[in-house]
């Protein structure tokens, strides 16, 4: 299955947390390797990522895009390991950005079997090959 990695910061992100995450978030590609995303929030904006590359390249990447700055909120990392739609198609890659503002982000580890049921249960037409889009587009729509 995937690897998530998280850590969110009370009063902010310091730099030792930002280079534990960052470590935390490259070991967790032995969960999977197909691709690799963030979510990364600061006091004004939450920026995201998605790769069809393994966590250590993303992590570079990541390291090229967001260095560490004061003021990060939260950073919630995914290494996907490919069950549902193709990692080479960067919408399927986690997080999965769901809302007509894109305003949801989600990452998830696991299979959803009945995606095809539950979209057609309730009236929602696919966007991506993904399974885990059924869990968010029904969030996105009804709450928690």
């Amino acid at each position: 299955m995937c690897g998530i990695v998280g850590i969110i910061g009370r009063n902010g992100i310091t730099q030792a947390h930002y280079s534990a995450f960052l470590t935390a978030w490259e070991r967790a590609q032995d969960r999977g390797r197909d691709a690799s995303g963030d979510v990364v929030s600061t006091v004004k904006h939450i920026h995201w990522w998605k790769w069809n590359v393994p966590s250590d390249e993303g992590a570079t990447m990541l390291r090229r895009d967001m260095p560490y700055r004061p003021g990060i909120r939260f950073m919630l990392g995914h290494t996907r390991f490919a069950t549902s739609g193709s990692p080479v198609q960067n919408e399927n890659n986690h997080p999965l950005v769901i809302g007509k503002s894109k305003d949801l982000f989600g990452i998830h580890n696991g299979v959803i079997v009945n995606k095809p049921e539950m979209m057609a249960k309730h009236n929602m037409t696919a966007a991506r090959e993904v399974d885990t889009e059924a869990a968010f587009r029904l969030i996105d729509r009804y709450g928690v």
